[in-house]
């Protein structure tokens, strides 16, 4: 498809916005820009995880299926095997103290069960070699039930990077720009009218999208050092849970071969006040009480990290972390970088652990604000009168805790719909090979 004359402008740097003028791109449009301030240049924690059903997330039904488009897409990308950021296969486990639902998505689950056998799998006996004090091993005595599927792991800073290096490659154009409104885009950054307006903004859309509804639900997370461990788990009665981040991602290869040797823990989720352009009133930084808390979520599932997060160590990963907000010009390829929320604007904090041993055993902190929104995610798309000049006004914002598992879902339905209003606007049917 050809789009010649038409003009985009995406709303957002974050996982959403990127994806949205990505898939644009790669569909055949010419002219295509993504505006934001400079710190949105990275969004969402160290790693993250692909998952069924969604967390903190709604519609439910959409975000399923915005969800199972987008592992087809992350199947199509590792086929490239050029550093997506994307690792497939990762098994995923979930554990109960009580019986399990059945997940009502297991078909579209790779390698799916519904058993306490998954805790004999070699993926995750070898990784929890570590016993409880008292010799019972992981899961002995703790947990009755358990599901496991296979699933995709996505590092965030690498595949951000990977989508600024994609856009760039297809044409387009990043410009660092603050957007107080949807109008401060009816034309882009040469000057020419737009003629797609995508506001991919998250909780900042409170102010750009004039959205009353938009709320934000914060999330501490932290990294410590544990190459034992290179699946994901989750403890479905607490809520803890554990990724492993995965280097230099270039498709699936066997566990063991891949280079894990840290793991990101969690979880939180604190609602934050938000001001009118949807900033957090206060200022957000991971504080040492969540931090005891994910701990002790995830303690019964990781008997190996009990070591590393005793109450004296995690006390001084915070006495010996200067706290500061993150770099927000660092660049995507510098190796301290790290990720923070779209439309932070500064309020997200990194505590970087000094070393705290002999085997550089740190422990670092992260807290971002993950972008919810009251009835819903907005993924919509019409035609609206700027200026006295019709034009399509997309919006897609307010996806909470499943940003980038429904990413690429969300950016093929705002790019089909966009294209079909375009084609009436110009009256061309279907068909606009000659836009």
């Amino acid at each position: 498809m050809s789009t010649g004359s038409a003009t985009v402008v995406v709303l957002g740097r974050g996982i959403q916005g990127l994806t949205t003028a990505f898939h644009f791109l790669r569909s055949g449009w010419q002219s295509v820009e993504v505006w934001g301030p400079t710190e949105d240049r990275h969004t969402g924690p160290w790693t993250a995880q692909w998952e069924l059903p969604a967390y903190l997330a709604e519609p439910y039904s959409r975000m399923v299926q915005w969800g199972i488009e987008t592992s087809k897409d992350y199947d199509t990308l590792l086929r490239t095997g050029n550093q997506t950021g994307i690792t497939y296969p990762v098994r995923n486990y979930i554990l109960s103290r009580s019986a399990l639902k059945p997940n009502p998505f297991s078909a579209e689950l790779a390698r799916y069960r519904h058993t306490i056998d998954c805790l004999s799998e070699p993926a995750i006996a070898k990784m929890f070699a570590g016993r409880h004090p008292g010799g019972t091993p992981c899961g002995s005595g703790v947990y009755v039930d358990a599901q496991a599927y296979d699933t995709y792991v996505i590092n965030v800073r690498e595949h951000i990077t990977w989508l600024y290096g994609k856009i760039a490659a297809l044409g387009g154009r990043v410009v660092n720009k603050s957007v107080h409104g949807i109008a401060d885009a009816r034309t882009n950054s040469l000057g020419t009218s737009s003629t797609v307006i995508v506001n991919a903004t998250g909780r900042n859309a409170a102010q750009v999208a004039r959205d009353p509804k938009v709320f934000g639900v914060s999330g501490q997370v932290m990294r410590v050092r544990f190459p034992q461990c290179r699946v994901c788990v989750e403890d479905h009665d607490t809520g803890g849970y554990c990724i492993p981040y995965f280097d230099k991602c270039d498709g699936g290869v066997d566990e063991t071969a891949r280079d894990s040797t840290l793991l990101q823990l969690g979880g939180s989720a604190d609602d934050v006040v938000l001001d009118r352009n949807g900033d957090p009133v206060n200022l957000i930084t991971p504080t040492l009480g969540t931090a005891r808390k994910i701990f002790d979520k995830c303690h019964e599932m990781l008997p190996g990290v009990s070591s590393i997060g005793n109450s004296e160590r995690l006390a001084q990963s915070f006495a010996a972390s200067a706290r500061s907000t993150v770099d927000l010009l660092a660049s995507p390829s510098d190796e301290h970088s790290h990720a923070h929320p779209a439309g932070a604007r500064g309020t997200t904090t990194v505590l970087r652990g000094k070393s705290l041993g002999p085997s550089d055993d740190r422990i670092e902190h992260y807290i971002g604000i993950r972008p919810g929104r009251a009835g819903g995610a907005r993924v919509t798309v019409d035609v609206e009168t700027l200026d006295e000049r019709r034009m399509v006004v997309a919006h897609n914002y307010g996806h909470g805790g499943a940003g980038i598992m429904t990413a690429f879902g969300c950016a093929r339905e705002v790019e089909a719909k966009c294209y079909e209003l375009v084609c009436h606007l110009q009256d061309r049917g279907n068909d606009c090979a000659k836009l």
